[in-house]
């Protein structure tokens, strides 16, 4: 059986209660896997429908669209992400993109084909119409032009993409310095600024910085890379909340 090394349990601490400013809810919240073998294939899979969904090493991303538009207009000066914790697990760091693409939720639920390849069939239908990690919508919009493109191509720094890294933390609505429910990300000032640029970003992606860092211990065994959170579906998504200026829209004066 394997026990988590030291490096892997990290002691929650710093637990902050919930910042102040515009809160901006998921209006979107899915994955997408690039994993394939003989009797899977989750390139193919949504998970728009699910109630939990992860980010896992360079295997799963998570996939977020926010209602930012109480911040149009805004110059932002900070703004944190919220991700509802399922379980005791620390993240250490993660990596946070805008998404280039457009893409939709879906109606899927990628857990429910993990099942014998039989199963596969009836997950391809429950894909349809929802973002994958080959499409943007499954089976008739790919992520680019070029149709062998795939999730790759729009984040990360491709597609026009931008992206950064950020140390994790920790906020509580009851006080709980324990097991806090929320794990808090400070987004890349150029990565939330895109948000607010109509039709230059479709949300962000979240990804798990190095693979096989945090300690989980509601799934599986330890170490485990796998780092749920609760989506909408759950009555408790994810939500950004926003600090910033908003821009001076006075016209100069007259050069005289």
């Amino acid at each position: 059986i394997l026990s988590a090394p030291k490096s892997f349990v990290e002691q929650i601490s710093n637990v902050e209660p919930l910042k102040q400013g515009i809160r901006c809810d998921v209006i979107a919240d899915t994955e997408v896997g690039q994993y394939k073998d003989a009797n899977y294939n989750e390139r193919i899979w949504n998970w728009g429908n699910a109630k939990k969904i992860k980010f896992k090493g360079i295997e799963e991303f998570l996939l977020l669209k926010f209602n930012m538009e109480k911040c149009k207009g805004m110059t932002i000066k900070k703004a944190t992400l919220y991700l509802p914790r399922t379980e005791q697990c620390v993240i250490p760091v993660v990596g946070v993109s805008t998404i280039s693409t457009d893409w939709e939720e879906g109606k899927g639920d990628g857990w429910s084909s993990q099942k014998p390849p039989a199963a596969h069939e009836k997950q391809g239908e429950m894909s349809k119409g929802g973002v994958t990690f080959n499409y943007a919508s499954y089976p008739d919009k790919t992520w680019t032009d070029y149709k062998d493109s795939n999730f790759f191509y729009v984040v990360f720094g491709e597609g026009g993409s931008n992206y950064g890294y950020a140390k994790t933390g920790y906020a509580s609505q009851k006080g709980d310095n324990k097991n806090p429910e929320y794990s808090t990300v400070d987004i890349p000032i150029d990565v939330a600024q895109g948000l607010v640029v109509e039709g230059d970003t479709y949300g962000i992606s979240v990804s798990e910085e190095k693979g096989q860092r945090a300690y989980c211990k509601g799934f599986r065994r330890v170490p485990n890379p796998n780092h749920f959170i609760w989506a909408k579906e759950s009555g408790n998504g994810a939500f950004i909340i926003v600090n910033g200026e908003v821009a001076d829209k006075t016209a100069p004066s007259e050069i005289k």
